[in-house]
């Protein structure tokens, strides 16, 4: 069928726009290249326009040679033959013979695309070749052989004389990029452990000066131990990854762990450092029993409203994502599996089908930020606690959830008020005494009663310590009310009564003011419903209604 170039249909359309169409495979950079070199060959006419095809012979003929600038594809040009001596090459001449002959397979070099495979086979030629110059500046983004000059070219393979002998100088970036790419081709070397501890060696060396290349380094050698099947090595270079997949584990169980198991498993995942903050510095057992109830009692509400657990809330959800091998290195290896599976833990691996690797892992994030929900419990339970605590430096809010909010306030009402009553003075009374007490004090009655008044009496002579159970019968009524105050807040009511010197008392006793007055005023409501000291410009004052009643008690 012929198409009519006039036809609104079948309007002009540029070049571009038809190569981003056909390209078969959706990936930008690709469609970029394919776009520039058609463009450099079409350069007498940029759009694609379409012509009738005529079917006599002689009339085609004619065609071809009138129409040819608005066919959609021109051969290439023919490159231009390239000498040795080009410009970046200035010095060939004085060059030693294999930098010569190196500068020769630059020029058979092939297309682009496959300079990954270029440089690999220009490193295994020089893998063996050493020199001894003065080190000169180097720059280039993701260099190789090509990307440098005669001097640059004999300066790195001096250099890489050095780093082989673990002499690490301080030198260009891109020159030790260069070294690095040939250690994850292996260049060099035969055995990939070897070739793992020279990048350690690397790092450990330019972690300072070069903290750029350091960023690179850690992913690369993580790379490095999947690649080359360095399984004995996965807990070295995995460690952070594998703490998190722990952790994981052990939030499954978050219902049965310890308070301070939780807490610090929810310390380690949270956003919110909450161990940094005043609160916890200060009360810090405080903080873990609170922060560990808050969490039990909050991360049911979001597991129903999402339908997910706590470790797929918290860690992500399971997803099989494209990890491209020593990604931004310039790397090539003729002998890269093509199937291969790399586990790291249970919840975590590598996998590469068909030469293309992904990782397989809990990464897909429910809340925009890592572990966002977490942060937020323990954020607002810091905030909440300080209020309830009366301490200093209040915290702003960021939690809008009423149904959370209100469940966190719940949880640190109940543990202020069970710390209240576990914080009351125990009274206990051995009641197995009381009935030695009865006998003791009927024999000394009995000594000092009269014949006649003992004879009336004599029954109960011959009493003997009983149980337990007549003596709780008979329990003075006074024992529990004299028992109401401790013995150093007895004390403290009696220089207060008395205007002594309570200052030297409490000092002496290790005991502040307001633990003591608020220990006693505590009491007091429960038994009076009412303070009994109060703070006059901060001195306490003992309320003058309860002056008798202080005195009765102690």
């Amino acid at each position: 069928m012929m198409m009519n170039a006039s036809h609104p249909r079948y309007k002009s359309v540029p070049k571009s726009d038809i190569i981003l169409l056909l390209c078969p495979i959706n990936y930008p950079c690709i469609k970029v290249i394919f776009t520039l070199l058609f463009n450099v060959q079409m350069s007498r006419d940029s759009y694609y326009i379409d012509q009738i095809i005529p079917y006599d012979a002689e009339e085609n003929q004619a065609a071809q040679i009138s129409n040819a600038q608005n066919w959609d594809y021109v051969p290439p040009a023919r490159p231009p033959e390239r000498e040795i001596f080009s410009i970046k090459m200035k010095g060939i001449e004085d060059a030693p013979t294999q930098i010569r002959e190196l500068v020769q397979l630059f020029n058979e070099e092939p297309w682009s695309l496959v300079r990954k495979k270029s440089f690999y086979e220009q490193a295994l030629y020089m893998a063996d070749y050493s020199d001894n110059v003065e080190i000169v500046p180097f720059s280039e983004y993701f260099p190789v052989y090509r990307s440098m000059d005669i001097a640059q070219l004999r300066s790195y393979f001096t250099l890489r004389v050095l780093l082989r002998k673990g002499e690490y100088p301080d030198v260009s970036l891109s020159y030790l990029f260069v070294y690095i790419y040939e250690i994850l081709m292996q260049v060099g070397i035969n055995n990939p452990g070897i070739g793992l501890e020279i990048l350690k060696n690397i790092k450990d060396a330019y972690a300072v000066a070069q903290p750029k290349l350091i960023r690179y380094l850690d992913l690369w050698m993580q790379d490095y131990v999947v690649f080359y099947g360095l399984t004995d090595r996965i807990d070295e270079f995995f460690k952070q990854e594998k703490q998190e997949d722990d952790l994981a584990e052990i939030l499954t169980d978050y219902r049965n762990l310890s308070e301070s198991i939780l807490f610090g498993t929810a310390t380690l995942i949270s956003s919110y450092k909450i161990e940094n903050g005043a609160l916890f510095k200060k009360h810090p057992k405080e903080m873990t029993q609170v922060a560990a109830r808050t969490i039990k009692a909050a991360v049911p509400i979001y597991e129903e409203r999402y339908g997910h657990k706590i470790e797929e809330l918290c860690l992500g959800l399971r997803k099989q994502s494209p990890h491209p091998i020593f990604a931004s290195a310039v790397f090539y290896r003729p002998d890269a599996p093509k199937e291969k599976i790399i586990s790291i833990s249970p919840r975590r691996r590598y996998v590469c089908k068909g030469g293309l690797w992904s990782m397989d892992t809990f990464r897909e994030k429910i809340f925009p930020k890592k572990s966002d929900l977490l942060g937020l419990i323990l954020h607002e339970t810091d905030r909440r606690l300080r209020i309830s605590l009366h301490t200093k430096f209040p915290m702003a809010a960021k939690m809008s959830d009423p149904e959370v909010e209100n469940v966190i306030q719940q949880e640190i009402d109940q543990y202020l008020h069970q710390r209240a009553e576990e914080a009351r003075p125990k009274i206990t009374v051995d009641f197995s005494k009381l009935s030695r007490i009865r006998y003791d004090a009927a024999i000394i009655r009995d000594a000092l009663l009269s014949e006649e008044e003992l004879e009336k009496d004599k029954p109960s002579t011959d009493q003997q310590p009983t149980g337990t159970n007549d003596a709780v019968q008979e329990l003075p009524i006074d024992v529990k009310r004299e028992s109401l105050f401790s013995d150093q807040e007895r004390k403290f009511l009696e220089l207060l009564i008395k205007s002594g010197d309570w200052k030297t008392y409490l000092r002496n006793i290790r005991m502040p003011i307001g633990v003591m007055t608020d220990s006693i005023n505590e009491k007091t409501m429960e038994d009076i419903q009412d303070i009994l000291i109060a703070d006059e410009s901060g001195t306490p004052a003992l309320l003058n209604d309860y002056r008798d009643y202080v005195i009765d008690k102690i």
